[in-house]
Formats: structure tokens, sequence, C-alpha cells
């Protein structure tokens, strides 16, 4: 199947970097973006997937910081000044 696709010139300019970056061909690089898209959006267990892994990182690392889940616009705050 072949397809015609047209892209703005950012799009396009940021698609040959990427391709000469890599060693890939333009092509390469769309299907293979195309694929991960598929993917990533394909199914609901897709997201039972990410939400338990997601899940699975909770309590595991430790910030230092007290009173996170009523602070944490604050500490944003702070992460970006």
């Amino acid at each position: 199947m072949s397809l015609h696709i047209e892209l703005n010139p950012e799009q396009e300019d940021a698609l040959r970097s990427l391709s000469a970056w890599h060693h890939k061909s333009v092509e390469e690089i769309v299907c293979e973006a195309v694929q991960k898209f598929i993917r990533e959006s394909s199914t609901s267990d897709d997201w039972e997937e990410r939400k338990a892994r997601a899940l699975q990182a909770v309590g595991r690392f430790r910030s230092g910081k007290r009173r996170v889940s009523e602070q944490h616009d604050r500490y944003l705050a702070e992460a970006f000044e």
C-alpha cells in the first residue's frame, strides 16, 4: 500500500534531521513512528499494562519532601524556578 502524506516545512526538516541523526531513511522513521503510535493506542490492554507499571512505581522513590500529596503544586513551582 502506498500513501501520500503532506507535511509542513518544519515537520519535513525535523524528519530529515532525525533521518540523518539515526542513519535511517525518512520512510523508516515514519514507519517506526506510525507503528509505535498504533501499538500505544490500539487496545485497552495497553492502557491497563501502562497503568499497572505506573502503580508498581508508587512508593519506590523518595524525594525527601514531606506532604507531597498536599504540597505538589508548590514543589512543582519551586522546581521550575
